[in-house]
């Protein structure tokens, strides 16, 4: 059996909205975390708070805890409709009062943002930090890199992009947005604020291309389609591809050409299968 090591996830974070763009639904079950992150059977008490952010101010707390008996909660759904009077996030904090987690890295979780013509998105959440490709990436680069290949504005036709950015640290965060036609926009983001930037300064209208946005620290990202004009006439949220800071060459030296030789001996004379 799996050893609990960890008392508390990496809190989740969804984006919010201006109301005009619609609400967000939350649903979340504790007990797919406990089916995931769970190692033994845990018994105690988890802590779920709750955290609000729009246009950098923070609400009221919500908090409230749960008694677990061996891996399961018996209401275990957090349930929210959230629509903002402006853009922020929310953040949901898991703790417990022991070991309870294998590892500090919550599960994937999902919303809806219902917009105002009736239409449901699907929202992913994102971590606020421990995600191993962003540590890695930072460790190696030095820098806080992602990228999207599918990048498309159109005002002809009404077809709008945006990038939402989600800084919430408490440091402002410097970001610029490349295109590869090689411009590009440059965006502070002051600590638990939230920007929409439109992408029309960097890509080519009518032609479909590739973007990246870099900065100084972390950011939580997603690429975001409209009606041209109108970044809160939603159609989709996508999430952007970390660039990754996994080596792709290592050192080969005598012992592992040995090796090299040796298995490929052993395939040549059907001796081994890879």
């Amino acid at each position: 059996m799996t050893q609990n090591i960890a008392h508390y996830l990496s809190p989740m974070i969804f984006p919010l909205f201006p109301e005009e763009a619609g609400t967000v639904y939350i649903d979340y079950n504790l007990n797919h975390i406990f089916d995931v992150r769970g190692g033994g059977g845990f018994n105690g008490q988890v802590t779920v708070t709750v955290r609000q952010f729009v246009e950098g101010d923070c609400g009221a707390d919500d908090v409230w805890t749960v008694e677990v008996t061996e891996n399961r909660v018996a209401q275990p759904v957090i349930q929210r409709r959230l629509s903002g009077q402006g853009y922020g996030y929310v953040e949901i904090h898991i703790e417990a009062d022991a070991p309870a987690f294998r590892k500090i890295l919550a599960p994937p979780g999902y919303a809806l943002l219902r917009t105002r013509s009736g239409s449901a998105i699907v929202l992913v959440s994102d971590q606020k930090y421990a995600n191993p490709r962003v540590v890695d990436e930072i460790r190696e680069t030095g820098t806080f890199c992602m990228v999207h290949t599918a990048g498309y504005v159109d005002p002809a036709s009404g077809f709008g992009n945006s990038l939402l950015l989600i800084n919430p640290y408490e440091q402002t965060v410097v970001t610029r947005i490349h295109g590869e036609n090689g411009r590009r926009v440059t965006e502070r983001l002051p600590s638990r604020s939230v920007r929409q930037v439109p992408l029309d300064p960097v890509l080519t209208p009518g032609q479909w291309g590739t973007y990246m946005v870099t900065g100084n620290n972390r950011m939580i990202t997603y690429d975001v389609r409209h009606a041209h004009g109108q970044p809160t006439a939603i159609t989709s949220l996508d999430h952007l591809d970390v660039f990754s800071g996994m080596r792709t060459h290592r050192e080969h030296g005598a012992v592992d050409w040995a090796r090299s030789a040796s298995r490929r001996f052993l395939r040549e004379h059907g001796l081994r299968y890879s």
